[in-house]
């Protein structure tokens, strides 16, 4: 699989821990990315944006949080 270092995923805010950045199988230009959501979030909606080589993913992803 092909993987791309230097991605970054904030969510709220807060820069997540990155596990992994892989090219989608079967889908061309689809990335997968895990993360893990930072500690010590409160339950509620986030903005997820991924960061690469100075170029910012667009706004509008949303990930709820529930503990």
């Amino acid at each position: 699989p092909y993987s791309v270092n230097g991605v970054t995923v904030t969510v709220g805010g807060i820069l997540a821990q990155g596990y992994g950045v892989a090219l989608a199988s079967g889908l061309a230009a689809l990335y997968q990315v895990a993360i893990q959501v930072p500690a010590g979030l409160a339950d509620g909606d986030y903005q997820v944006l991924a960061g690469l080589s100075g170029q910012q993913s667009a706004a509008g992803a949303i990930l709820t949080v529930q503990g």
